[in-house]
């Protein structure tokens, strides 16, 4: 769907419930290097807890997020 600066952030569906959903895959790794940011992992990680505790209408609702070694994952 969309590309930024770290992320993408691709159009998926829940083969449980058939719901489309967003996720955007943000890397944790620095651009020019194999390592870890701190100030990003930090920016990622109060992403996350800002949208968990939004609701509005015109926002899109956190449904999950998870990562693994290289990448933070938000649905």
């Amino acid at each position: 769907l969309s590309r930024g600066a770290n992320s993408f952030v691709y159009k998926v569906k829940d083969i449980k419930n058939n719901k489309i959903h967003a996720l955007k895959v943000i890397d944790k790794l620095e651009k020019d290097s194999k390592t870890i940011c701190p100030r990003k992992l930090k920016s990622i990680k109060q992403e996350i807890e800002i949208h968990k505790r939004l609701e509005h209408p015109n926002i899109v609702k956190l449904v999950q997020h998870f990562e693994d070694d290289q990448n933070f994952y938000i649905i």
